[in-house]
This record gives C-alpha cells, sequence and structure tokens, in this order.
C-alpha cells in the first residue's frame, strides 16, 4: 500500500537533489532524494526551493561531522595522556626501586664512616666523607625529583590532590646549588653560594 501523507493521492515522482558541501568546493555529501507533489508542476521555484532544503541540509552534515571529528581526537588524546601517565608512573616506579637501594647502602657506608672516626678520636671530615655525604645528598634529591615525575604524571590523569606546605626557599637553593659543587671544585673555580640567611664558600 503507498504512502499518502497528507495528500490524498500517492507521489509518483521523486527528484535526486546532490548535497553540496558548503565547506569544500564540488564536494558532494550525499543525495537528497524528495517524493514530488503530484499536484504541483515541478518547475524552476519547486527545484530552487529543494536545493535550499539540501544547503541546510548539507551545513548540518558538516556541523556534525564536525562534532564527530572534534569528539574522535578528544578520545585520541584522551588515550595518549592515559598511556603516557602510565608510562610515566612506570619508570618512576622502576627508578625509585634501584635509587632507594643506592640511598640505603649509602647510608650504611656514611654510618661505618662516622663509627670509624669515633673509635680513632677523629672528628674531622675527610675527603671520603664528604664525598659519600654529596652522593647520599644527590642520590636523595634525585629519588625526590622522580617522585615528583610521579606526582605530575598522576596531577595529568587527574589522580592528585595538592597538599601545599610552607618551604625554606633559600635552603631549598642551596641544597640544588650544592648539586653542582663537586664539579665545579674540580675545575678549580670557587664556588661561592648565599642566601638570605648564610654563606658557604
Amino acid at each position: 500500500e503507498k504512502q499518502t501523507g497528507e495528500w490524498s493521492q500517492p507521489t509518483e515522482r521523486a527528484v535526486a537533489i546532490p548535497i553540496m558541501s558548503e565547506v569544500e568546493t564540488d564536494v558532494v555529501l550525499g543525495l537528497l532524494i524528495v517524493g514530488l507533489n503530484r499536484l504541483r508542476e515541478f518547475n524552476e521555484n519547486y527545484k530552487n526551493f529543494l536545493i535550499l532544503i539540501s544547503k541546510q541540509v548539507a551545513v548540518h552534515l558538516v556541523r556534525a561531522r564536525a562534532q564527530a571529528d572534534t569528539l574522535a581526537r578528544v578520545r585520541l588524546l584522551e588515550s595518549v595522556n592515559l598511556a603516557k601517565s602510565s608510562f610515566m608512573s612506570n619508570v618512576s616506579h622502576e627508578f625509585r626501586t634501584p635509587l632507594t637501594l643506592i640511598i640505603n647502602s649509602l647510608a650504611d657506608l656514611s654510618s661505618n664512616l662516622k663509627k670509624n672516626k669515633h673509635d680513632a678520636d677523629n672528628e674531622d671530615d675527610t675527603e671520603d666523607d664528604k664525598l659519600v655525604q654529596m652522593a647520599l645528598k644527590n642520590t636523595q634529591r634525585l629519588r625526590k625529583l622522580v617522585t615528583s615525575l610521579l606526582d605530575f604524571s598522576l596531577a595529568e590523569a587527574g589522580r592528585l590532590e595538592a597538599c601545599y606546605r610552607p618551604t625554606d626557599v633559600p635552603q631549598l637553593t642551596m641544597d640544588v646549588a650544592s648539586m653542582f659543587r663537586s664539579v665545579i671544585e674540580k675545575a678549580g673555580i670557587t664556588y661561592i653560594t648565599t642566601s638570605s640567611t648564610s654563606a658557604t664558600t
């Protein structure tokens, strides 16, 4: 049974109007197939009316495609961020384990050196003491940096809550500067660091 809709007589003719892209020239997005009214002559005005409809359809198709492309890009970025966060987390954990073992070994070595000095009634720091302390401090600082890297990846994934606390900025600056002391002094350069509370040569 033929469908007539609001009309008493079913349509017997149809016309296919190309849906042209408003963004790209000569790009056909599809065809708009419309049944023609039997009671109306298919003239230029009728055709232009259908062309206007096809243009409106083209606009909505372009918008829908743009939204789909945007959603696809968002999902891709989310998957990339997730993979990056997972990678950073795994790398951070892999670094922290050997760093912890190194720190424990250096701490034991430092403790043994102090014990030997105490047994020898010599409280002056030797060159070995200074090197061990420097290695221990730098390794501990490296572990903190790795932990910060892990925290950063968690923050990017939205799984980290910030916890603010007062920081001794001068002391932090001095600690960072001390990382370069051994290299600079080996080059025969006098290394002086100063802060608002202390000065070290």
